[in-house]
């Protein structure tokens, strides 16, 4: 079903389908994504079948404010949260060790976790009303472009629960910046994407080391 507002009644019956097991998508800071709960074994091995994406590719998952992400991951220590405080809200994923109390079906045998937080409205209205995290990773069949607008990613529409139609987003097609913190003092680019220069910047900023 493609939704474009989230009334009271859409959000219960976005909040139902992903508490099922379903999957949906969502315009991002970034793409669109899709996503389920992180939580949902059922879930997360759809949006695997649905991107045909191989079961090896990790997952990122969505938190709804920096002071939670140490409910889903391990920040090392004062300087890391400082850097995320200054980061998030926005294009990074912040690659973390992660708590092991996450699902062990949500990238089993690797010891790190993406985080995002985005703060947009339709983002924010649904972490609130479902009020867990998301697994999330970008709305295509794998190896195929990036999608800024529903219709970029028509073939899969059939296999997901709920569209919500954002519009067409007013950013590049490359994604969020992935950067690895797992190791204090350091940072490892994983992938460079949207706000990569700022974000390169304010990790000089705090003084970590390129590992």
């Amino acid at each position: 079903m493609i939704v474009d507002k989230l009334t009271k009644a859409v959000l219960s019956d976005i909040v139902n389908a992903l508490r099922s097991g379903g999957v949906i998508a969502v315009p991002t800071d970034t793409i669109y994504g899709v996503a389920c709960l992180a939580q949902s074994a059922e879930g997360i091995s759809k949006i695997y079948s649905i991107k045909c994406r191989d079961n090896s590719k990790p997952l990122a998952i969505l938190v709804p404010s920096v002071q939670s992400i140490e409910k889903v991951a391990v920040v090392n220590d004062d300087t890391t949260m400082s850097i995320l405080r200054k980061l998030l809200p926005g294009p990074v994923t912040a690659v973390l060790r992660r708590q092991t109390s996450l699902n062990p079906g949500l990238n089993p045998e690797i010891s790190s976790i993406g985080v995002r937080v985005i703060d947009t409205d339709t983002l924010t209205q649904l972490m609130s009303e479902v009020a867990e995290p998301l697994a999330l990773t970008s709305a295509n069949v794998s190896g195929k472009k990036s999608s800024l607008c529903i219709s970029d990613f028509e073939e899969i529409h059939s296999k997901i629960d709920f569209i919500i139609d954002g519009g067409n987003l007013e950013t590049p097609r490359d994604g969020s910046t992935v950067i690895d913190l797992t190791i204090p003092g350091t940072y490892h680019i994983v992938r460079k994407g949207q706000q990569f220069e700022n974000t390169l910047s304010v990790l000089h900023d705090f003084g970590l080391e390129s590992a």
